[in-house]
């Protein structure tokens, strides 16, 4: 007599997948981890594949990337898994600092410009200006991963970064939001405002390589970067919040 199996389990080798995605984010609103398990589906599209292959070869019969969401959304961010001590732990890879530096700079932007994290990737590894660094951090990865294992690293490293920074964007836009509303309602019968002071997060367009490179060209001279002739948005932060820019890179 055949067995019925009625709850269907996600394979041991695939669960951390899941259970790192949902750690990561697991504070989102709900249009951003929307947004975010979009990605997640693209970039692990063959381990999905299998695991989706494992589970209709044992007779699931609903849908599984819903499962798997489902998973994510409402079960696994609200559980604290440990590590099995009979369980080999995959061997830790430290970040390049200067590699999420410029990440986080180039995500930034994208944010800004309300550019979706496959398209500002794609600008990210097909922009001429950022080729050298990923070179770098390719041979770096080299010691630990080859092939599309340390294709996907990089890739997943620059997706991560990316919901983190939207997440600290939404949340500094959240403060400022909650300030504003705390000194209108602290207004007197005329309406007028108290002398409060409320701190603004400048954010600017242009990268710090690119301001390097506008501050290369002061000093010596000669044509002025394209970017800065093409793009009025990162020339407006020059002309016009140069002070500012300088404060956020450092001089």
């Amino acid at each position: 007599m055949t067995s019925v199996i009625y709850r269907y389990k996600f394979r041991e080798e695939f669960l951390p997948i899941l259970v790192e995605f949902s750690r990561i984010h697991q504070y989102d609103k709900a249009s951003d981890f929307k947004e975010a398990f979009e990605e997640f589906l693209e970039t692990n599209s063959q381990v999905i594949e299998n695991e989706t292959k494992y589970l209709k070869d044992n007779g699931y019969t609903g849908n599984v990337v819903n499962k798997m969401y489902k998973s994510c959304r409402y079960y696994f961010k609200n559980k604290d898994y440990k590590p099995q001590e009979n369980k080999t732990r995959r061997k830790y890879i430290k970040q390049d600092k200067n590699f999420i530096y410029h990440i986080d700079e180039d995500v930034t932007i994208a944010i800004r410009n309300d550019i979706k994290p496959a398209i500002a990737y794609n600008n990210f590894i097909e922009n001429d200006f950022n080729k050298t660094i990923i070179e770098n951090e390719k041979n770096r990865l080299q010691e630990f991963l080859d092939g599309d294992e340390l294709i996907n690293k990089i890739k997943k490293t620059y997706k991560n970064r990316y919901f983190i920074q939207k997440k600290i964007i939404n949340e500094n836009n959240t403060l400022g939001g909650m300030v504003e509303g705390m000194v209108e309602g602290m207004a007197d019968s005329s309406g007028n405002t108290p002398n409060v002071f409320i701190p603004n997060v400048f954010i600017p367009n242009v990268s710090v390589w690119e301001f390097r490179e506008y501050q290369q060209w002061q000093r010596i001279g000669g044509s002025k970067p394209d970017w800065f002739m093409t793009d009025n948005n990162k020339a407006n932060d020059i002309m016009r919040h140069f002070n500012e820019v300088e404060a956020h890179f450092g001089k």
